[in-house]
């Protein structure tokens, strides 16, 4: 078993406990990304809309 099924196998058994849900189907996504030239990936967030501190 590796780890993405070790990962899946713990959340539904963390989530059923939790919440007392048997959910038998459960999907995880994710992404990393190297940004290149060192800068930030995405930019700016879309919900700061310049505000000041």
């Amino acid at each position: 078993m590796g780890i993405s099924e070790q990962v899946h196998a713990l959340a539904l058994e963390a989530y059923d406990r939790m919440i007392g849900l048997g959910l038998a189907e459960i999907s995880v996504d994710g992404c990393i990304t190297k940004a290149p030239s060192g800068g930030e990936k995405a930019g700016r967030s879309p919900v700061d809309r310049g505000k000041q501190g």
